[in-house]
C-alpha cells in the first residue's frame, strides 16, 4: 500500500535519500521500524537486501499480527534466535513467504525445509511477497496482453509479476529496473 501522510522528521534522517523518489515511503517505514539504514544516517538504496530483511519489511509494512509455531520452527535454517524468525514465521503462516524445494536446500547446504534468510532477495521474490501480502488476485493474461514482454508465462514468478505490473506497484517497478 502507498504510504499515508508525511514522514516524521528525525534528528538524523538518511542523508542518501533525496526528498524525492522514495523518501516518504522509506522514512515512514523507518519510523515504524519496518526498515533500517546501514547506519544512523545512511539507507544505502543501491545496496542489496536479504530474504529475511524483506520478510520483516512486508510483515511490518502490511501490519500482520505476529505468529510463531508452538513447536519447532517451520524452516531448519531459521531458528528462534534469528533476527527475522518471527517475521518469516508470520509470513509463512499468512501464506506470504515460502521456502525452497528440497533440491535447492541441498544445493545451498541447508536441510529441507529451508528458507535461506541470508540469501539476497530477488526482484521477482519481492514482487511475490508484495502480491501475496496485498492479496492481489492472480492474473495470467495472454502473451498478447502481458505487461512485461521479457517475462514469459513460463517464468515461475509470472503469475505474481503480472498483477503487480497491472497495478504499477513498487515491486513491479523494481522488476522493470526503475530502482
Amino acid at each position: 500500500p502507498a504510504p499515508a501522510g508525511t514522514p516524521t522528521e528525525r534528528p538524523d534522517p538518511f542523508l542518501d535519500i533525496p526528498r524525492r523518489l522514495f523518501y516518504t515511503a522509506i522514512t515512514i517505514r523507518s519510523c515504524h521500524g519496518a526498515v533500517a539504514g546501514t547506519d544512523a544516517t545512511q539507507y544505502s538504496p543501491a545496496g542489496t537486501r536479504t530474504r529475511g530483511q524483506f520478510a520483516k519489511v512486508v510483515v511490518l509494512g502490511f501490519g500482520l499480527p505476529f505468529c510463531t509455531p508452538p513447536g519447532s520452527p517451520d524452516f531448519t535454517d531459521v531458528p528462534p534466535s534469528h533476527f527475522a524468525y518471527v517475521y518469516i514465521e508470520t509470513g509463512y503462516h499468512a501464506g506470504i513467504v515460502s521456502g525452497f524445494d528440497q533440491q535447492s536446500c541441498i544445493a545451498a547446504g541447508a536441510a529441507y525445509p529451508c528458507y535461506l534468510p541470508n540469501r539476497i532477495v530477488t526482484r521477482a521474490q519481492l514482487t511475490k511477497l508484495t502480491v501475496r501480502a496485498a492479496d492481489f488476485p492472480i492474473i495470467t493474461p495472454t502473451s498478447r496482453h502481458q505487461t512485461f514482454s521479457h517475462v514469459p508465462p513460463s517464468n515461475p514468478f509470472y503469475a505474481f509479476i503480472e498483477p503487480a505490473g497491472a497495478r504499477h506497484v513498487y515491486a513491479a517497478r523494481a522488476v522493470r529496473g526503475k530502482i
